[in-house]
Parts: structure tokens; sequence; C-alpha cells
């Protein structure tokens, strides 16, 4: 038998785990403080308030002299395409907005958000700043991807052009060179085409065949008709004895797709959550309901998720 004055001794276990979490700690300040920018990634899920440091070139918000906000639902002229309207924007960040308090606000809803890097709606005082921006004609909305307020957005924008406000005034078509820009590839290439009269523009819908594939936006054109539509929920609701699936935020306006309670087994389960945020190709017949259009899904072959 081994005599147990001679075996090896034995290191406690308790500081080495102390040592492993001490080291973990470090790595996650490294992680959080280490690099610019990073702080970005600390800001809240929910509103809070801040004092505003600094502006950025790019127009981001610096609070608490390191946090980085980007302002959601905007796009402001970039330093370098156009700086004589960059120089008039930023003349009105320094007047109206350094320094000021604020209140932060995320939306969960936009999509089209880096989550390293999301973007955020600001109030100063009652001044919904987003909205300001737009209403004061220095900057134009962003339609690259749903977010709650984008009705109320593009309307402001609207009202800037035709009041000529802002930088409407002398840049008018610098900021609709910005909107062209803003537009997904597709919606350019219906620009040029119709500029080019390769297609002839309606106010009508064009005539289809059941079964034929339209954009989601245009389902109200299609009331009666079966059709197949594609895009990306962003918005779902399951009360139990309905389940909506919507291809907007403003749900009372824009395309719905309906599983009534009677259908949920057929369906995944939660199909809520397990269609929520990816792109679905969807067909059934356009139906109307209280001025919107819906499709009602009975069966689970009549929705599939793009890519698999």
């Amino acid at each position: 038998m081994d005599n147990p004055k001679d075996a090896p001794k034995r290191i406690p276990a308790v500081p080495g785990i102390i040592v492993t979490l001490v080291l973990i700690i470090i790595a996650i300040g490294f992680r959080v403080f280490g690099k610019p920018g990073a702080m970005t990634l600390t800001l809240p899920d929910h509103a809070s308030n801040y004092t505003i440091a600094a502006v950025s070139g790019e127009f981001q918000l610096i609070i608490c002299k390191e946090h980085l906000v980007s302002l959601a639902g905007v796009i402001l002229p970039g330093r370098k395409q156009y700086l004589q309207m960059n120089e008039i924007v930023s003349k009105y960040f320094q007047d109206s907005v350094l320094g000021k308090s604020c209140r932060v606000e995320p939306d969960p809803l936009i999509t089209n958000s880096d989550p390293a890097h999301p973007k955020y709606y600001v109030y100063i005082d009652n001044l919904f700043l987003n909205l300001e921006l737009i209403r004061k004609g220095f900057a134009i909305a962003d339609t690259s991807a749903p977010f709650v307020f984008m009705d109320d957005f593009l309307g402001a924008e609207k009202t800037a052009w035709k009041n000529k406000t802002g930088l409407w005034k002398d840049y008018t078509p610098q900021l609709l060179l910005m909107r062209f820009e803003s537009l997904t590839p597709e919606k350019q290439t219906e620009i040029y085409s119709a500029m080019t009269g390769k297609t002839a523009a309606s106010d009508k819908a064009p005539t289809i065949k059941n079964g034929d594939i339209v954009a989601w936006e245009d389902a109200g054109q299609y009331v009666g008709k079966q059709v197949t539509v594609e895009g990306k929920i962003v918005l779902s609701k399951n009360t139990g004895k309905v389940c909506y699936l919507n291809f907007h935020p403003n749900y009372k306006k824009y395309l719905t797709a309906v599983i009534f309670a009677s259908d949920l087994p057929k369906f995944p389960m939660n199909p809520d959550k397990f269609y929520l945020n990816k792109t679905v190709k969807i067909t059934g017949v356009i139906k109307e309901y209280q001025g919107r259009p819906e499709i009602i899904l009975n069966s689970p072959s009549q929705i599939s998720i793009v890519g698999q």
C-alpha cells in the first residue's frame, strides 16, 4: 500500500474556479469595452434616458460619451456624396440636438438592422427627432424594411417635398436621387423600364390568372383571385382563436394570412412564432375583411418557407 505521505498533493478546486470566473469576467469586459463602438452592444432593449454628448459625421448620436445610436427609419445625406447638404444638416444637429436630454427607444420590428448595431427612435422632450428630421426636410424615410412609423414618415416626406421645406428647396434633385438609391434593385429596374417605355403605366391591376404570383403589397387589387404571394412575416399574433401572420406592421392596411383555431392543429406548433421573421410563399384566394386584404390558410400546404 502506498504511503499517504508520499502521495502528490491536490490543489483545492475552489481557487481554480475563482480564477476561471475572473478570466471570464475579463474577457466579457474586453468584449464590451475594449474596442470603439462596442458600447453599442450594451444599449437597453427598452426606453431609457440619456444626454446627447456629440454627433458623428454619419449622424449617429453619441450618448454617455461612448454609446452610438443610429436613428431608425431615416436616411440622412452622407458626408462624401452630399457634402453641402451634410453641412446644413450638421448645423441643425449642433443647434437643436447636441447637449439635449433624450429618451431612446428600440423598434423590434425593424428587420434590416444589424443586431450588433440596432437602430432607435429618439425623443427630445415631446419632439420625435426621427420624424422631425423628415418634417424639416433634412432626411427621407428609409423604406428598405418595414417599421412601425413608415406611413407617418412617408407622409411627412411627401409634405416636405410639396412645401419645399429644408433641403427640398434647393436640393430636390439630390434628395430624389437619394430616394432612388434607397430602393431595392427590383424597384429601380421597374423605374428604368417605365422610363424607357418598356412598361405601360396603369391605375388598373393587370389581368392575371388564378395561381399567378403577385407582390404582397398589391394583394388588395386581386380580391376574389387565387394568387401566390412571397414576402417576410414581420408581425404575428395568436389569440387562441385566430393566428395572424402579417407582411407589414400596419396590419390594418396590408395583407394578412389568417389561420383559424379549427385548422391550427394542422400547422407547426405556435405558427405565430414558427413563421415570424421568415420569408414565405402563400397561396390562396384574396378576400377583403374590414377594408384590408387577407388570405385564409386552411392547410399547411398553402404556406412554405422560402429556401427550405
